[in-house]
């Protein structure tokens, strides 16, 4: 009856809340940052100090080595090269947790572990902007080419784009120059699969032309010469807008390619470059200080003032300075596709 019908929907028997094992939220870690992968991590004991290097003309020098009885033996020595200045840089974030949020926060929101990991990713989302803005710089990584519209990879139907050509070409530089296989190739995801799907990619693995027809990465390394996992996929972003602005979204490597040959820190390093860290000395701090992805500190430290409950502060804190140690152990493919086709890539290709 009427009644019972709109006991059904009486709004008075239940309030809305929070629920406590549900939320909405992005997690950037799913995408990964690769910066570290491009240049590793070296730990410095100090923030400003000299890289030696050895002279790579004295060490090839052909010499005439032929002797006689009675005559002078050549004698060789290696030569100490230009020193890689490094100054880290100092970066810092803060998390204030305080008392009021504390007790106020619904369950669902995990708000003390959010807000530390918040300044934690805002750390992670500036090295990896550095890094790429280091290494799409083309007065930097001064080995590469430029794809004009006729040789962009997403432009299938033109003769003159040819992606595979284009990372073979790269991989040879690299080789040539290094005496090594380049091993990282790093590309947007959507920048990958203009290069899996291209007709002339198809046609070289002899792969019917079929939707949604690819080539694996595995086919991909072998033919253009590096070594086995090099490529790496990326789909990391940022947001370029500022509190307040309509979201802006942009991809951290954009339209670009990086081939490179990356090595750990040793003493025989030939590869593109290091992250150089610099931790310091934190023994001043009573808090926590736990370990988390990337040379950084979170330095956790009780503020009474902060709110009228008093407010936990986690301080991020990183020192780095990417260093560039052999320009021509990378090659840079910049605008490999259209990155201003908003309507197939959105804004996150637009450099």
């Amino acid at each position: 009856d009427g009644e019972t019908s709109m006991s059904l929907f009486n709004s008075t028997l239940h309030i809305p809340q929070a629920v406590q094992n549900i939320a909405i939220a992005y997690d950037p870690y799913k995408h990964g940052f690769v910066w570290d992968q491009l240049l590793p991590r070296y730990m410095s004991d100090h923030r400003t100090d000299n890289i030696r290097s050895i002279d790579k003309g004295q060490t090839l020098r052909l010499y005439d080595l032929r002797t006689g009885k009675g005559s002078r033996i050549q004698d060789v020595n290696y030569k100490p090269s230009d020193n890689f200045l490094f100054r880290c840089t100092d970066y810092a974030v803060e998390a204030i947790i305080s008392g009021t949020e504390r007790g106020e926060a619904d369950v669902a929101l995990k708000h003390e572990v959010r807000q530390t990991m918040q300044a934690i990713t805002a750390m992670q989302i500036q090295q990896e902007y550095l890094t790429f803005s280091t290494l799409r710089d083309n007065t930097i990584l001064t080995s590469g080419a430029t794809l004009t519209a006729a040789d962009q990879w997403d432009n299938d139907l033109s003769p003159d784009s040819f992606p595979l050509q284009d990372l073979q070409d790269a991989c040879l530089q690299v080789m040539v120059n290094t005496g090594s296989k380049a091993n990282r190739i790093v590309m947007h995801s959507f920048v990958l699969a203009a290069l899996r799907r291209h007709r002339k990619t198809l046609s070289v693995f002899g792969i019917a032309p079929n939707v949604g027809a690819m080539a694996s990465k595995a086919q991909l390394e072998e033919w253009i010469g590096c070594e086995p996992g090099a490529i790496i996929e990326t789909a990391a972003h940022y947001n370029a807008s500022i509190e307040g602005v309509a979201d802006d979204f942009r991809a951290f490597i954009g339209p670009d390619v990086i081939v490179a040959r990356v090595e750990e820190p040793n003493l025989d390093n030939y590869g593109l470059g290091v992250s150089v860290c610099f931790q310091g000395d934190n023994s001043m701090w009573g808090g926590d200080v736990p370990e988390v992805q990337g040379p950084m500190l979170v330095l956790s430290y009780f503020d009474p003032k902060a709110d009228p409950r008093g407010a936990w502060v986690n301080r991020v804190v990183a020192a780095i300075d990417q260093k560039i140690m052999v320009p021509k152990a990378g090659y840079l493919l910049k605008a490999v596709v259209d990155g201003s086709n908003t309507a197939k890539y959105g804004t996150f290709l637009l450099s």
